[in-house]
């Protein structure tokens, strides 16, 4: 058998040679202790989160503590953003809630240590669902985030989306055995013209033994809003100004019966001649299925969000296997707000189909039109709106070598809603509308002659009308009373008990974790709606607008 060398061969070799007999002769040094090595900021988080996906058994996206603290986040939801397939809802500036691969917030869970928490909601268009307003979890309780973006059997049912588990601190993770941290910050909102400021501080001890530690916490968050736009509600046909809609008159046909002047022979009354006549008939006739917007309105909506939250957490740890933690969690929150709409009506029903002079369509678009006479609204909703959320829960883990056990019950409630005062206003006016400059420029609004917007006197709360509507003034018998607002609270409830207990065993093998656990709670959830309406009647409840004068109490 032939051998051939190459100088590379032969280098190595040489090197092996020298090392091993260096290694021969030189006693084996001793070893060294060295010090500890911390390692704390990006990388500490970057390597939780990977830790905690490669031992996860679905897919998990996690942030820790680190994470959120690298973003002015004003509560949770904020940080969540920079989690793939993660969206917030940004309606009032704050993000609320959370959808998670596109799918609705109200089919997504969240969890608190493992456990459902109770949430409430603020506006009064809002219903229970499962979704969770993040608006009442500060930052600072975070220890980890993970989002659950496929199912385990382990955890609770009902979400479609995806599940988030808010982990709380926990004292005997702490780096140092007495830890005092706090924040003091403010946020300035040039279109509120407001500074508000916000502060949390936390203490944090453990005994040296690492076996027992507690944390206490308290954040206060104050922030105002405000929202100003361009809003439009519904629709309105070309059809419906020409003939009218619901047995109310039209521009062109069905225009209501004139009894300004005699009856005819046969009795009955001559109809009012038409407002929209010419090219302006022509073109309803043209384009009978032409859609456009049925209001164009200035909205204005300001609220003050105040949060108050303290938190408590208790760990023992007697031996490595035995982990008992007692959380506590308190949410006190403040939605107080203010909306206001001021807008044309030019698809109202009653109020302005019959009122249209001049139109204009463009491919099948109603983009602008001319009314005389036509309904302006000067809506305002005033709301005071209160959340108070508990929650308090105690767990007890075991976990061993070849098995483990855990049980953890706890109680979570949330109770509050909206309280509203809400008044609505009419007028008459002439002007002309236009979206034919859109996106751009929304919408454009002309009153042309008395402005109401300008002159609250000219707005007044519907009256009501007389049935028959020629008929005397009113009476008893014969008006039927407008609307003028109402008065409505909308207390919701969301509540639940609940036990659970676990265990499973570990294997040397392809299936190598065996566990099995009870769960039973107990759930209710409720919201009331009630109030009274305001009706007015002509000359009795009627008011203008400048006979009120609203101020803080």
């Amino acid at each position: 058998m032939n051998h051939r060398k190459s100088p590379l061969t032969a280098a190595i070799i040489s090197c092996l040679a020298i090392s091993f007999s260096a290694q021969a002769q030189d006693a084996p040094p001793e070893a060294t202790e060295l010090d500890r090595v911390v390692v704390t900021g990006i990388r500490a988080s970057l390597q939780q989160s990977l830790e905690s996906k490669r031992n996860a058994d679905s897919i998990v996206d996690v942030i820790t503590a680190e994470d959120v603290g690298k973003f002015p986040a004003t509560n949770v939801a904020e940080a969540m953003t920079i989690i793939p397939g993660v969206t917030i809802d940004r309606a009032y500036g704050q993000g609320e809630r959370v959808s998670i691969l596109g799918v609705d917030p109200a089919l997504n869970r969240t969890l608190l240590n493992g456990q459902s928490i109770a949430s409430g909601d603020w506006n009064m268009s809002d219903f229970p669902t499962r979704t969770f307003n993040y608006s009442l979890l500060a930052p600072e309780l975070v220890g980890k985030v993970e989002v659950f973006k496929s199912p385990e059997a382990r955890m609770d049912e009902g979400s479609i989306g995806g599940t988030v588990n808010v982990s709380t601190r926990k004292p005997l993770d702490m780096p140092e055995q007495v830890s005092i941290t706090g924040r003091l910050s403010y946020a300035r909102n040039d279109r509120v013209e407001k500074t508000d400021p916000s502060a949390s501080a936390a203490f944090g001890w453990k005994n040296a033994a690492d076996t027992f530690g507690f944390i206490l916490s308290a954040q206060s968050s104050n922030e105002s809003i405000r929202r100003d736009g361009i809003e439009s509600y519904n629709t309105v046909r070309a059809k419906n100004y020409r003939d009218g809609l619901d047995g109310a008159a039209g521009s062109v046909n069905n225009t209501g019966d004139d009894w300004s002047v005699p009856a005819l022979p046969d009795g009955s009354q001559p109809q009012k001649p038409g407002t929209c006549q010419g090219a302006c008939e022509q073109a309803l006739n043209a384009n009978p299925e032409a859609i456009g917007p049925s209001s164009i309105s200035a909205h204005f909506f300001e609220q003050e969000r105040k949060r108050n939250t303290y938190s408590a957490s208790l760990q023992f740890k007697p031996v490595e296997q035995l982990n008992i933690e007692l959380n506590g969690l308190k949410i006190d929150a403040n939605f107080d707000h203010m909306a206001q709409s001021m807008f044309a009506w030019p698809g109202n029903t009653y109020g302005s189909l019959m009122t249209l002079t001049d139109v204009t369509i463009e491919d099948g678009i109603i983009t602008g039109g001319k009314h005389k006479g036509g309904r302006m609204v000067f809506d305002l909703q005033n709301r005071r709106a209160k959340i108070e959320s508990e929650t308090y829960d105690l767990k007890v883990d075991w976990n061993g070598e070849r098995w483990f056990a855990s049980t953890h019950v706890g109680h979570t409630k949330a109770e509050g809603g909206p309280e509203q005062v809400y008044a609505s206003f009419l007028a008459p006016a002439d002007y002309e509308w236009s979206i034919a400059n859109g996106p751009g420029t929304p919408a454009t609004l002309k009153i042309i002659g008395q402005n109401p917007f300008t002159d609250p006197s000219l707005f007044r709360m519907d009256g009501g009308y007389a049935s028959p509507w020629h008929t005397d003034p009113p009476s008893q018998t014969n008006w039927r009373s407008g609307w003028g607002g109402n008065l409505i609270e909308k207390p919701t409830l969301d509540k639940e008990t609940y036990g659970q207990v676990d265990f499973g065993f570990k294997l040397d093998s392809p299936i190598y974790l065996v566990r099995a656990g009870y769960k039973q709670r107990s759930h209710e959830t409720g919201q009331i709606q009630r109030g009274v309406v305001l009706d007015s009647i002509t000359g009795y409840g009627d008011a203008t607008a400048d006979m009120f004068d609203p101020r803080k109490l």
